[in-house]
């Protein structure tokens, strides 16, 4: 109306006519309220409302919902679209529809709104990282005009209310203190909902849905771990293998048992990765990791080839065996057998088994000692959901020190679950947010050192060790 646009089109956009018809609805409100709106706005339907037009004779200017899955929207000429949420939008269809729709019109205007989401190579995130790098001067964009309210990276909102205005500038008015204050008591109660809060009322992007693993309780696990000390000193270690696929990374973890009181053991651990040289540019932008320059500062080792061949591979391992002495390594029974042909045509060999993915049991063996035949109570049982549960308990309580890596830290932010009908848990590689292939070794290695480990060995005998 103040533009004074005949025949403009105005949408609410969404990817689903519901998700559309949300802040449609909200305008229609504010319609019924607003006396001067009313004489120049008329409706199309009733209970609900689908369109509001103009009243002026040769305008025909309206505003309606209209979604992704709308037959004909090819059609469509918006002079204003408002996309809301889109960090629900499962891709860019709704965006890339409403700026198809403008290439006649250079006063259109585009308005996106949304709170923060949780993987960064959705549509949303690409929107907010080219939001960012505008804001920070980075890319010169004038038709491009953003604001986003949100915390500082040293800000805590769940230790720290001040912060809050920063990611609500609405606070007190339109939302107010004692609802997040809520929403922050039930997070800390519930860890599975601290990314939800997060992203929602604070403006923080997570690296997941329901954060497997909060960051927090992650970094406070990160520290250093001199792998050569604790060799030197004869602290036992256990490994985990993650072999990779052509376009994952193969992560290989050892973990060293500090501490032989059962149920309560301490364990430092370290992890390194390999992933293949040819793709890492491609792949990195795929999943919007800085893996070139992970690669570059050591974190992660990139192999010639496309590929990373099992030959090479079991070159790596046999070094690292040689050099820490694993009593024992849990590996993912893909290409495991392959691998251990690789090692022996080199006349060398590790001592791996195959610790399942699923939720299947494997029995390794028996532990020495009393062992019940009938019940097979001493057998070494490995299973991915009580090596999960036993490195989640050790990461909660902080009983591991691991070794600081951003590509483990990566890993870490990803981990998705699935859970079967008796409760227990696996990891989901299909939903997760990011490469988790460390978090899986690590898994591994926590179960095979926690399974092996044996009260009347030789370790229990030494009493505690400690970094």
């Amino acid at each position: 109306l103040g533009c004074r646009k005949l025949r403009a089109e105005v949408y609410s956009a969404a990817t689903d006519k519901d998700q559309a018809a949300i802040l449609f609805r909200d305008a229609v409100a504010m319609w019924e309220r607003s006396p001067a709106l009313r004489r120049r706005l008329k409706p199309k339907g009733a209970n609900p409302v689908w369109e509001l037009h103009t009243s002026r004779p040769g305008v025909n200017s309206y505003f309606k919902p209209i979604s992704s899955d709308k037959k004909g929207k090819s059609g469509i000429r918006p002079y204003c679209a408002l996309i809301d949420e889109v960090h629900e939008h499962p891709d860019n269809s709704v965006i890339e529809m409403m700026r198809a729709g403008t290439k006649g019109n250079q006063e259109a205007l585009l308005f996106e709104i949304t709170n923060s989401g949780f993987d960064k190579k959705t549509v949303c995130g690409q929107e907010h990282d080219m939001s960012v790098r505008i804001l920070k001067r980075e890319f010169e964009n004038d038709a491009w005009f953003a604001f986003i309210a949100n915390l500082d990276e040293a800000d805590d909102p769940f230790e720290d209310e001040t912060c809050w205005p920063k990611a609500n500038p609405n606070l007190g008015v339109s939302i107010q203190p004692g609802f997040i204050r809520e929403q922050v008591q039930e997070a800390r109660g519930m860890p599975s909902k601290e990314g939800l809060v997060r992203r929602l009322h604070f403006c923080q992007w997570t690296e997941s849905a329901t954060s497997a693993i909060p960051r927090k309780i992650w970094e406070a696990c990160e520290g250093e771990v001199d792998v050569d000390a604790l060799t030197e000193k004869n602290v036992p270690c256990y490994g985990g293998l993650d072999l990779s696929r052509a376009r994952d990374l193969t992560a290989f973890t050892l973990t060293w048992l500090l501490d032989a009181t059962k149920d309560q053991w301490r364990f430092a651990s370290k992890t390194w990765f390999w992933t293949p040289a040819d793709t890492l540019k491609e792949r990195a932008k795929t999943d919007r990791a800085p893996y070139v320059l992970w690669a570059e500062q050591g974190h992660m080792e990139a192999v010639p080839g496309p590929r990373i061949k099992y030959s090479w591979v079991a070159d790596a391992l046999q070094h690292l065996v040689a050099t820490y002495h694993p009593v024992m390594i849990g590996a993912d029974q893909y290409g495991l057998e392959q691998l251990l042909d690789a090692l022996g045509e080199k006349g060398g060999s590790i001592p791996a088994e195959v610790h399942p993915q699923g939720f299947q049991r494997r029995i390794i063996g028996e532990r020495d000692g009393n062992h019940n035949r009938e019940t097979g109570a001493d057998d070494i049982v490995w299973w991915m959901p009580d090596s999960i549960n036993k490195l989640e308990a050790a990461l909660l309580e902080q009983r591991i020190t691991v070794a600081v890596n951003p590509v483990m830290r990566m890993c870490a932010g990803g981990v998705v679950y699935e859970q079967n009908r008796t409760g227990h848990r696996m990891f989901n590689k299909d939903k997760a947010t990011t490469r988790i292939d460390g978090m899986v070794s690590l898994a591994m290695s926590i179960g095979v050192a926690t399974s092996m480990r044996d009260d009347s060995s030789i370790y229990s005998k030494r009493g505690a060790l400690v970094l």
